[in-house]
């Protein structure tokens, strides 16, 4: 029958090997972990060097707010020339920091490099005013100061509306163009 002092000679060198296995288990579970990489299952386009969800940008010139909106999604090219917004919602325009307009869309795209600026699936802007202003697609020339929107576009006002083709305002010359024009005006608004 083993002794009280046998049996203490057994216990550090069984409680070093259960040790030994604890850090032998541990290292293999934990072999894969790095706190500084990125699991494959997170890697998506290898052109995109930062992704942000449920974004809120805000725009200002000359210290004042000029527009605001949120986003589902923000992605930002490498080289950060090419920023990608999705599904935006509860956008502002401001004019002297007072709204002015609220906008909504499916995408819009900003190009740093010459400052234009895609906005696509679905455009709406209501004014508050009582205006409001419908697209598939709006073009902004930062270079030509134009606003193009390809397709049918639609304006209207309470009572009365605009549909038409191919809108193109130029913000240097002052001058709208619109093809196809179509002007729907109820009789309780003509004096």
């Amino acid at each position: 029958m083993p002794t009280i002092s046998s049996k203490r000679k057994y216990i550090a060198p069984i409680i070093a090997i259960l040790i030994i296995c604890g850090l032998a288990v541990s290292i293999y579970m934990l072999r894969g972990y790095s706190p500084y990489v990125i699991k494959s299952s997170l890697v998506g386009n290898p052109q995109i060097v930062l992704a942000l969800e449920d974004v809120e940008i805000v725009g200002r010139s000359d210290g004042q707010k000029t527009w605001s909106f949120a986003a589902d999604k923000a992605s930002v090219s490498r080289g950060r020339y090419r920023t990608e917004f999705i599904s935006i919602r509860d956008g502002k325009l401001f004019d002297n920091n007072k709204v002015v307009a609220s906008v909504s869309a499916g995408k819009a795209v900003y190009d740093a490099s010459n400052g234009n600026v895609e906005v696509s699936k679905g455009v709406k802007v209501a004014s508050i005013h009582g205006y409001k202003a419908e697209a598939d697609k709006a073009l902004w020339s930062a270079y030509l100061s134009q606003l193009r929107c390809p397709g049918t576009v639609k304006l209207t006002s309470e009572e009365s509306s605009l549909v038409g083709q191919d809108l193109l305002l130029d913000a240097k010359n002052r001058d709208v163009t619109l093809k196809k024009a179509k002007l729907v005006v109820s009789v309780s608004e003509i004096p």
